[in-house]
């Protein structure tokens, strides 16, 4: 009975949004059910067929909906899809989803820009005389650069730990991984968020702009820190959104977290929550609106 009224609904929610103009209420948590239940061919095909719709949207919904894809591809192993999918897609991976892409990438130096490898390759000095402007500051470029430099760092960064055999042993996402995401929070926290923090609200938050592509660095640490932080540097993200200075797809999961703490509800769909239960790991609430100019805003 249970199988039933799953293959009834997933009847009921595909009719609906193939037979509206678009609904984009209903065609997002379609999506998200194929996803979360794990028909990753269905999740690539429903939005590669309605992408006319899609691109209405703004550029958060549509960095949401390609990462979809891509972690679809992942899930079911097709290299060849993903290649495809970041071939197809290189100017949303360049606007929307940023160095997202590099670590889902299968050959990290064929994605990879030259001033994200010369991170690893030049020497300190020269990497902050080339990443930095004017704007920005020698101390937090140097703190910022000696943690990408630093093993233990990317260690207990689940992005980078995927990258290096992300179509071998730690290709899918699953229980395991995720509570390794876990652990990322406390790490963080305590090893670098105190001086993080110290020299963000003393010299201001660092961006692509003025620190080059360290600055990811500074995001990764806020956003796995404590509540607390996450609120109080919201304000800030938000602006630094709005004025072009981050990803949409940073601040789509940098919103989402920062909604469970004061909504308990998320809107992109990007965070999960271990079922107690059951011990998997599930969707937080999602909650959206269902007009278009309401999403966009």
């Amino acid at each position: 009975m249970k199988t039933f009224l799953i293959n009834l609904f997933f009847i009921i929610c595909t009719f609906t949004v193939n037979s509206k103009d678009f609904d984009f209420f209903d065609f997002h948590h379609n999506v998200l059910w194929n996803y979360y239940n794990e028909n990753y061919k269905t999740v690539i095909d429903e939005i590669n067929s309605h992408q006319d719709s899609i691109i209405t949207y703004n550029d958060v919904w549509q960095g949401i909906f390609f990462r979809l894809q891509m972690y679809s591809a992942i899930q079911l192993k097709d290299k060849d899809l993903l290649q495809d999918l970041i071939n197809k897609h290189q100017a949303l991976i360049d606007r929307y989803i940023g160095y997202d892409a590099i670590y889902l990438a299968e050959d990290f130096d064929k994605v990879a820009d030259k001033k994200l490898k010369n991170t690893f390759n030049d020497s300190t000095q020269v990497i902050i005389n080339e990443t930095i402007s004017d704007n920005g500051n020698y101390e937090l470029a140097y703190y910022l650069l000696k943690l990408n430099r630093n093993k233990s760092f990317h260690r207990n960064n689940a992005t980078w730990e995927t990258t290096a055999n992300m179509f071998d042993s730690t290709f899918v996402i699953d229980s395991l991984f995720i509570n390794k995401i876990d652990k990322i929070s406390t790490i963080l926290t305590n090893k670098y968020l105190p001086k993080i923090t110290k020299l963000i609200d003393e010299y201001g938050f660092p961006t692509a702009k003025n620190y080059g592509n360290i600055a990811d660095i500074a995001w990764s640490v806020i956003h796995h820190s404590n509540d607390e932080t996450i609120v109080k540097y919201y304000p800030t993200i938000e602006k630094l959104y709005t004025t072009y200075q981050i990803s949409s797809i940073d601040f789509a999961y940098y919103y989402d977290r920062y909604s469970l703490i004061v909504n308990n509800v998320q809107y992109y769909g990007t965070q999960f929550v271990k079922d107690k239960a059951t011990g998997k790991f599930i969707m937080s609430p999602v909650q959206l609106p269902d007009d278009l100019e309401t999403i966009n805003e």
